[in-house]
């Protein structure tokens, strides 16, 4: 070792390790400290989101944890995560009917949301203040609250929410109009977004809006639109609800069977998901049916099971509405002795709702000075838990230790984790290709369904030429010179225009899709004896082009002409209805059916109505059947109207 005055000389090197050792370090505690603000976030964020979820289940816990949200956020001085705090306790003291202390955490909130122009958290302030209204019976104020929560946020969840909220508002003071309009509005803004559940829901709202101003074929068009949304989303308590609005509404049309169809199948669903009050409900419903018929005997058993569900869920109103249609069954059977039994239950069961009625006034006066008490338990329950919080403060730096320790044992396994991605990447990357094949199988495949349509329709114009047409200039060349020269060339002339007619109708050039089907309709009704009902609702046919106009008449063509050949209905009801995107048509027969086969992928086995589907595929559309030995059919077929054709696409 080198000496200078008698002093050990450090080695040149040993400044380069010291430099390198400390810049290591400074790296290392910046890292750690970003890492800890990141967990200190999250657990705040945590204990937000829980509160969030335990607000209905539990209250009390749910009030605990934003305190202890709060203190962290003062600490911190997290303005954000405290205005959120601030927000959720105002709804909280909202739901357990304390408003006069909601509307003052609800007014601390939002002169901060105005100091950070938060416009969401505004939104959701004066949305809050609009639910306390409507609570209070204040319809009016809670109309101003929500419509100024509407102006303010820039959330379309959000406002698609609250456009629901104010049209149930409407609904409650009897404006269907406005009603009607505000549901519009969210029902738009859930389909752009595709929020299936909420779109099922609003869809029923218009539905049972539309049934309460007599006009049946629209809310049934809603409500069949509600249960296609409902069944992409799995929803199996909105497709009873809605089937059970369908089934009313054909009894109100005095389509019975259809009627029972439906009401069916919604008790068949409330059974699946152990739904007492749907079943109560629709047993009622289905009672009232069987009493139009005459069937008494199957009203009388749905009545009494009505009852007994509602017996055991303590559902008043549905026990009182069966006992009054027992009375009524019970007359119509001449069994005046069950009748006057039933009825004299109707009488007690509505004294008992009366006498309960003023129980609940007693009680909601008590628990009105209950909540006083347990704000009093609350606040002191607060200064108990600010106190905890502060004693928890050292337990926090432990446990920031703790994660410290965990971290560093993480950098042991980062190198393990980055093989392990590695090898899902490159798994992912294999079925992107296996996808990317099959798509590209399936355009070909449509193409070769569009081309095998095409050399069908070629044969059938070949055959027809040859058999009816050349059968008829054979006869005109045999026939020259005779008297009946004139009338074999006329009729060759009446056959040649009904195959041009066929392969374009001249209906469809001129005057467009909806003339060119209510035409064929006439022809169809002219030469059969199926009644064919055509409605269409809400269509531009401006979005369409030339080719997808065709295709649309040549299908619904095609299937009605199974239907009347196959299925012998005696009425077939064709539906189309625009929306913003495309259109949904719907063509449904009460005829034979058929069974399908649910291992098959086209649900249909026909090559027809396989080469049906490959045309609309083509064009970016689907089509479902819905069909029962002899319970008829339904095909419904949504078709967009912007969507390129698979060839196009492939290219």
């Amino acid at each position: 070792m080198l000496k200078i005055g008698g002093l050990p000389l450090a080695h040149p090197y040993t400044f380069y390790v010291h430099f390198i050792m400390k810049r290591i370090a400074l790296r290392f505690t910046f890292c750690v400290s970003g890492i800890l603000m990141s967990l200190m976030l999250w657990a705040q964020q945590a204990v937000l989101d829980s509160a969030r979820l335990s607000m209905r289940s539990n209250p009390q816990s749910a009030a605990r944890q934003l305190v202890i949200a709060m203190d962290w956020a003062r600490a911190e001085a997290n303005e954000s995560q405290l205005l959120d705090a601030l927000i959720l306790q105002g709804e909280l003291l909202m739901r357990i009917g304390q408003y006069d202390e909601s509307k003052l955490k609800l007014d601390t909130a939002l002169q901060l949301a105005q100091q950070r122009k938060d416009t969401s958290g505004i939104g959701q302030i004066y949305g809050h203040f609009g639910g306390i209204a409507f609570f209070q019976s204040q319809f009016d104020q809670a109309v101003a609250y929500l419509l100024q929560a509407i102006s303010v946020s820039q959330d379309e969840d959000f406002i698609a929410r609250t456009n629901n909220n104010l049209g149930s508002i409407f609904e409650r003071i009897g404006d269907n109009d406005k009603a009607l309009f505000y549901f519009t509005q969210a029902l738009q803004l859930h389909q752009a977004a595709n929020r299936l559940q909420l779109a099922a829901s609003t869809l029923g709202n218009i539905g049972v809006i539309l049934l309460n101003q007599g006009e049946t074929d629209e809310a049934i068009i809603h409500f069949r639109e509600s249960v296609r949304y409902a069944q992409r989303a799995g929803d199996t308590l909105a497709l009873s609800i809605r089937w059970q609005n369908l089934g009313n509404t054909f009894v109100a049309k005095e389509r019975y069977d259809s009627a029972a169809y439906y009401l069916g199948r919604a008790l068949e669903a409330s059974v699946a998901i152990k739904d007492t009050f749907g079943m109560s409900s629709i047993l009622n419903s289905r009672a009232q049916l069987y009493s139009l018929q005459s069937k008494f005997e199957l009203a009388i058993t749905d009545l009494s099971l009505s009852f007994n569900i509602a017996s055991r869920i303590g559902d008043t109103t549905d026990m009182m509405n069966a006992q009054r249609s027992l009375s009524s069954a019970y007359a119509k059977k001449q069994n005046f002795e069950f009748a006057y039994a039933a009825l004299m239950e109707y009488n007690d069961l509505l004294s008992q709702l009366s006498a309960r009625e003023q129980n609940q006034k007693l009680y909601e006066l008590e628990a009105q000075y209950q909540n006083i008490s347990k704000e009093k338990k609350l606040q002191e329950q607060e200064f108990i838990l600010q106190r905890e919080a502060r004693e928890s403060a050292s337990l926090r730096k432990i446990t920031l230790l703790v994660f410290l320790v965990a971290l560093l044992s993480s950098w042991m396994l980062f190198s393990r984790w980055r093989y392990e991605r590695k090898l899902t990447e490159e798994s992912q990357r294999t079925h992107q290709e296996k996808l990317i094949r099959l798509e590209e199988e399936q355009k070909r495949m449509a193409a070769q369904s569009m081309m095998a349509g095409e050399e069908a329709e070629r044969t059938r114009l070949a055959r027809e030429l040859h058999d009816s047409l050349g059968s008829m200039l054979s006869s005109i060349k045999l026939s020259l010179g005779q008297d009946n020269t004139a009338e074999l060339v006329d009729r060759a002339n009446v056959e040649l225009r009904r195959i041009a007619h066929n392969l374009v109708p001249e209906a469809l050039d001129r005057f467009g899709l909806m003339a060119a089907i209510e035409d064929i309709c006439d022809e169809w009704k002219a030469h059969s004896s199926v009644d064919i009902i055509f409605q269409h609702y809400n269509l531009d046919e401006s979005q369409l082009t030339g080719p997808q106009k065709l295709t649309i008449f040549s299908i619904t063509q095609e299937l009605v002409n199974n239907a009347i050949k196959h299925a012998s209905p005696s009425e077939i009801l064709i539906q189309i209805m625009g929306y913003t995107e495309g259109l949904h048509a719907t063509i449904e027969d009460n005829g034979q059916g058929f069974s399908i086969d649910p291992e098959d992928e086209y649900h249909g086995n026909g090559i027809g109505l396989q080469n049906v589907r490959s045309r609309i595929a083509f064009w970016g559309g689907t089509m479902e059947i819905d069909s029962q030995e002899g319970k008829g059919s339904t095909i419904a077929i949504n078709f967009p109207f912007s969507r390129k054709n698979g060839l196009t696409n492939s290219i």
